[in-house]
């Protein structure tokens, strides 16, 4: 299958972190907002955060 030439990517979040989200000027990954919490609801499954932050590594 092709990689599309302009991919859409989606971030859901709840809206109680749009502030931070702007004050940050972008979306952080979830090891940083680990080392720097930021106010508001966390969504998502927990253990998969966890396992992506533990577990999973990149080569790139």
């Amino acid at each position: 299958m092709p990689v599309p030439a302009q991919p859409k990517l989606y971030h859901i979040v709840h809206v109680d972190r749009l502030a931070s989200i702007i004050a940050a000027g972008g979306l952080l990954c979830d090891a940083a907002v680990v080392a720097n919490p930021t106010a508001g609801t966390t969504i998502g499954m927990s253990s998969g955060k966890q396992r992506r932050l533990q577990e999973l590594r990149l080569t790139s």
